[in-house]
C-alpha cells in the first residue's frame, strides 16, 4: 500500500514538474498577448484622435489666418475714418467700405468637437506630449478673448453707432449695399433699390459726420478694442500653429 502511494505520489510530482512550468507561460503569455492589444487598440485611438485634431485645427488656422487679415483691413478702414472730413479726397466709395467694415462685426465661433469631445470624455490623457495635453486644455481661453471683444465691439456698434448715424440721416443702406466687398454678405440676386443707395447729399452728410466730435470719439473707442482684438486673434493663431504643429510631429512618431 505505501509503495502504491508513493509511486502516486512521484507521478503527481513529475506531472507538477512538467505541467506547472506550461502552466505558467501560458499566463505569462496570455497577459502579454492582452497588453499588447491594449497597447494596439490604444495605438489605434490616439492615430484617429490626432488625425481628427490634425483637421480640426488646420481648419482653425485657416480661419483666424482670414480673420487677421480681415481686422486689419477694418484698422485701417477706421484709420481713414479717424482722419476727418480729409477722408473725403479717398472719395465716396472708399468712405461707404470704412463705414461698412464699422458696421459689420462678426464673431470667430471655430468648431472645437474633437478637442471638445476629447477634453469632456477624460480621453486627453492619452496623448503623450504633456505640452500638447496642456495646450488643447487652455485652447478656450483663446477663442474666449477673441469672443468677448467682438461682442464688444458689436454692442457698441448696436447701441451707439447706428442710432447715431441714424441721427444724422445716414441713410445706412448706402454703406450696407455699396461698401460690401463683392460676393459678401447678399444674395448676388439682391438688387437694392436705387433710392436707399442715392448719392445726393452723401458727400455733405459725411463730411458733417466726420467732423463731429461724438462720432471721432465712438470711432477711437471701436478702434482700440478692433486693436487688442487683432492681437488676440494672432495670439490665437500662434497657438493654433503650434498645436498642429505638435499633432502632426506626434503622428509622425507613431
Amino acid at each position: 500500500m505505501s509503495i502504491e502511494v508513493g509511486s502516486r505520489r512521484a507521478g503527481w510530482v513529475r506531472k507538477a514538474a512538467v505541467e506547472g512550468p506550461i502552466i505558467v507561460v501560458s499566463i505569462l503569455l496570455a497577459f502579454a498577448i492582452d497588453a499588447g492589444w491594449d497597447r494596439w487598440t490604444t495605438r489605434g485611438e490616439v492615430r484617429d484622435i490626432l488625425q481628427g485634431l490634425e483637421a480640426e485645427y488646420l481648419e482653425h488656422v485657416e480661419r483666424y489666418e482670414w480673420r487677421v487679415g480681415n481686422h486689419r483691413e477694418k484698422l485701417d478702414a477706421l484709420t481713414l475714418l479717424m482722419s476727418g472730413p480729409p477722408a473725403l479726397a479717398s472719395g465716396v466709395q472708399a468712405l461707404d467700405n470704412s463705414i461698412y467694415r464699422l458696421l459689420i462685426v462678426g464673431t470667430v465661433d471655430p468648431g472645437r468637437g474633437v478637442r471638445d469631445a476629447l477634453v469632456s470624455s477624460g480621453r486627453l490623457e492619452l496623448i503623450p506630449n504633456t505640452e500638447l495635453r496642456l495646450r488643447l486644455a487652455t485652447w478656450e481661453s483663446f477663442v474666449d478673448e477673441v469672443h468677448e471683444n467682438q461682442e464688444l465691439m458689436r454692442r457698441q456698434v448696436e447701441s451707439s453707432i447706428v442710432p447715431y448715424l441714424v441721427s444724422q440721416e445716414v441713410a445706412l443702406a448706402r454703406p450696407l449695399a455699396e461698401g460690401a466687398p463683392t460676393s459678401q454678405l447678399w444674395p448676388s440676386d439682391l438688387t437694392w433699390p436705387e433710392q436707399a443707395i442715392s448719392e445726393e447729399g452723401v458727400e455733405t452728410t459725411y463730411r458733417r459726420i466726420l467732423g463731429d466730435s461724438q462720432f471721432q470719439s465712438y470711432l477711437a473707442l471701436n478702434y482700440t478694442w478692433l486693436a487688442w482684438t487683432v492681437d488676440e486673434l494672432q495670439l490665437a493663431l500662434d497657438e493654433a500653429i503650434w498645436i498642429l504643429e505638435a499633432v502632426r510631429s506626434d503622428m509622425e512618431r507613431m
